[in-house]
């Protein structure tokens, strides 16, 4: 992917992205709300730097995948640990079970 494609695709994500994420930020209220030491007379939507990563990590995930690979490697070891504690729980439970069940 050439410079000026990548920088394409970065503008249509973002432009796609940014009220996305206004929105979800709104109904969230995940908001910075007006206050004496603050100039915005109305709250003013967060999230506004998921649009921004997002339109980073497009054109960066097409053109070199594997700049990405640590972070979806991490992402994925993190899903696995919380994977393997579920098992580990119910694994707990079922035996749990069985020892009252033995019991009767």
């Amino acid at each position: 992917m050439n410079t000026a494609l990548a920088g394409v695709a970065a503008t249509a994500v973002a432009v796609v992205v940014t009220p996305l994420c206004i929105r979800l930020a709104s109904r969230l209220q995940i908001v910075d709300r007006p206050g004496p030491a603050k100039p915005q007379a109305q709250a003013v939507p967060y999230l506004g730097g998921l649009a921004v990563l997002a339109a980073v990590a497009v054109p960066i995930g097409i053109a070199r995948p594997a700049i990405l690979l640590p972070a979806m490697l991490a992402a994925a070891l993190e899903y696995e640990q919380e994977h393997s504690k579920r098992k580990g729980a119910i694994a707990a439970i079922e035996s749990e079970i069985a020892d009252k069940e033995s019991e009767s």
